[in-house]
């Protein structure tokens, strides 16, 4: 369950990557507003108090936010007791990640989510080559996925203090007893 909280965190990280580059990298920088759109060529651009705005209200608290659930919730997650609970914990921490949607969907008038959704944003590329980093590149957040859970739960877990998985010997006869059917 670590490896799919994670993996739900890492996406929506790269998301708020990709929002980012798009944005505030490949968006050129204007002087003023009115240079925003230009109707004939589909030109966009953002002033620089705007991609500041955009990057201080809406990309940093985003990032922050992913962050710290992805802590909070492995260690959430590391320290629920039961199965039933996990997937109770588990759906909480992703109706909290996907709260700003469920808002946007609820609360802006349809009129602001029509011309946002009419709004070009450019992508980083206009073209991208059909190579093998294209195409794998993204399979390289499953290793960054499964080196964090690993780093997670041998380093990093506080849910038992310096646990040294070292409770397998103490507890061999007992769970051999559970198994057995001969409890003590």
């Amino acid at each position: 369950i670590l490896f799919i909280w994670t993996l739900t965190i890492v996406a929506d990280l790269r998301r708020c990557g990709d929002l980012f580059v798009r944005l505030i990298l490949a968006t050129p920088t204007i002087t003023s507003m009115r240079d925003a759109v230009v109707e004939s060529d589909g030109e966009v651009g953002l002033t620089r108090p705007l991609k500041a705005m955009l990057m201080s209200t809406c990309i940093l608290p985003r990032y922050l936010i992913d962050v710290y659930l992805l802590w909070l919730g492995c260690r959430w997650l590391a320290a629920t007791p039961s199965f039933g609970d996990l997937l109770l914990n588990a759906v909480a921490l992703e109706f909290i990640l996907l709260l700003k949607d469920t808002l946007y969907a609820g609360v802006v008038p349809d009129r602001n989510k029509r011309a946002t959704q009419n709004t070009l944003i450019q992508p980083w590329q206009k073209t991208e080559p059909a190579n093998y980093r294209v195409f794998l590149s993204s399979f390289l957040l499953i290793l960054v996925t499964v080196a964090w859970v690993l780093y997670y739960v041998y380093r990093f877990q506080a849910v038992l203090p310096d646990y040294k998985w070292d409770v397998a010997k103490v507890c061999a006869s007992y769970v051999k007893s559970i198994t057995s059917g001969k409890a003590r």
